[in-house]
C-alpha cells in the first residue's frame, strides 16, 4: 500500500469513527436511552441489566450507522484534503482524480462488508440475547412493536404465517393482522383482521374478512365476520417470542 493510500485512509478512519460516535449517540439518545432510563428509575431494574440492554441494541443501529458514517467520513476527509490544498497538490504531482478515489473505494467495500457481517451474525444474535434479557419483565415492549411476523404450525401438514402491524404486549393484542395458512396443496385460506387475542387455546379474531381459497389459488369464497376463531399451538407470550422485525432477520431468513 503506498504513502497516499495509507494517509487518506487514516484520515477516513478518523472521520469514520467520529461519525459512528455522533450517528449512535443521535440515534440512541433520542429515544432508547430515555425510556431505559425511565425503566430504570421506575421498575427498579439493576443498572447491569440496563447497560447489556443498551449495548445488545447497538447491533441494529450499526446496520443503518455505518453506511452514514462512511458517507459522512468521505465528505470530511475530501473537505480537509480539499481546504488545505492537498487535491490541488496531488493533481500537480500527476495524481488522477481516479487514482485519489481507489482508498475510498477500498474503505467502502470494507464498511460494507463490515455491514453485512453485523446483519448476518450480531444482528439475530442481539434480538435473541435482548429476549432473554427482557423476558417476564415490562420491557418487553421495545423489542415487539410494529411490522413482525411469525409462523406456526396448525398440523397435519398446514402452517400458518402471521403479519402484525402492531403488537401491544401489555395488553395481549395484535392489531392489524395477516394470516396466510398453508397446506400441501398451497394456500388455504387468508384472514384479515382488525385485531387478534389468543384465548384459551383459540386465536380470536375480530372484525375482518376471510378468504378461501381454491386448489388453483383463486378465491372461492369471501366472508366478513365480526369473530372468528381458530385452533392455536401456543400461547401469545410463546408465540410472540418468535415474532420477527424484518431488520432483525439474515439474509437466509
Amino acid at each position: 500500500m503506498k504513502t497516499l493510500d495509507r494517509y487518506i485512509l487514516k484520515q477516513l478512519v478518523v472521520n469514520f469513527v467520529f461519525g459512528i460516535g455522533l450517528f449512535l449517540s443521535i440515534l440512541t439518545a433520542s429515544d432508547l436511552i430515555y425510556r431505559l432510563t425511565s425503566l430504570w428509575l421506575k421498575s427498579g431494574l439493576s443498572l447491569v441489566r440496563v447497560v447489556q440492554i443498551f449495548l445488545w441494541n447497538i447491533p441494529s443501529f450499526l446496520v443503518y450507522i455505518i453506511p452514514m458514517a462512511v458517507l459522512l467520513g468521505s465528505i470530511l476527509t475530501t473537505s480537509r484534503l480539499s481546504s488545505d490544498s492537498e487535491v490541488i497538490a496531488l493533481r500537480a504531482s500527476g495524481v488522477s482524480y481516479f487514482r485519489f478515489t481507489i482508498p475510498f473505494l477500498i474503505f467502502s467495500i470494507w464498511a460494507c462488508s463490515v455491514t453485512i457481517l453485523v446483519q448476518e451474525v450480531f444482528v439475530p444474535m442481539s434480538s435473541e440475547k435482548l429476549m432473554q434479557l427482557t423476558e417476564g419483565t415490562s420491557l418487553t415492549g421495545l423489542l415487539f412493536q410494529e411490522n413482525t411476523f411469525f409462523r406456526e404450525e396448525a398440523g397435519e401438514g398446514v402452517e400458518r404465517i402471521f403479519y402484525v402491524r402492531q403488537v401491544d404486549s401489555r395488553k395481549g393484542v395484535l392489531i392489524g393482522v395477516t394470516v396466510q395458512e398453508y397446506g400441501k396443496e398451497g394456500i388455504l385460506r387468508i384472514i384479515n383482521a382488525q385485531e387478534a387475542t389468543n384465548q384459551e387455546g383459540k386465536w380470536v379474531f375480530r372484525k375482518g374478512i376471510l378468504y378461501e381459497m381454491g386448489p388453483g389459488g383463486e378465491v372461492r369464497r369471501i366472508v366478513r365476520f365480526e369473530k372468528e376463531e381458530i385452533a392455536a399451538q401456543q400461547g401469545l407470550r410463546e408465540t410472540l417470542q418468535q415474532q420477527k422485525n424484518p431488520r432483525e432477520m439474515s439474509l437466509a431468513q
